[in-house]
């Protein structure tokens, strides 16, 4: 079983970290094999978050047919308007990249 968990520029730190500590808690203790990886749409590469641009190294990419979870966290930014630091911004982002396609094919 895969755990991935999806980041994406300007992603909720806590949103992303403690679910990847909990299911890394869940993984030594399971029998079976469970694997916990931080991705992205694009592979491997650091991920800016939206929590004072604390930056996370992603392992790998997406894989839409593994057998398990994809964890999608929210998003850290200003909570009105548009700008380029706010909520609505950073989903529109997100969406352009090759992530809307991949999580399409999960559906």
């Amino acid at each position: 079983m895969k755990f991935q968990i999806v980041l994406f520029d300007g992603f909720d730190l806590m949103d992303a970290i403690a679910p990847f500590e909990f299911f890394a808690a869940a993984a030594n203790l399971s029998p079976e094999n469970v694997i916990v990886e931080l991705v992205t749409a694009e592979g491997k590469r650091l991920v800016k978050s939206g929590v004072n641009d604390v930056e996370i190294e992603a392992t790998g990419v997406i894989d839409p047919n593994a057998e398990g979870v994809i964890l999608v966290p929210g998003v850290a930014g200003d909570m009105y308007g548009d700008g380029p630091h706010s909520i609505v911004t950073k989903l529109k982002k997100a969406s352009e990249t090759k992530l809307k396609t991949l999580l399409q094919k999960v559906a």
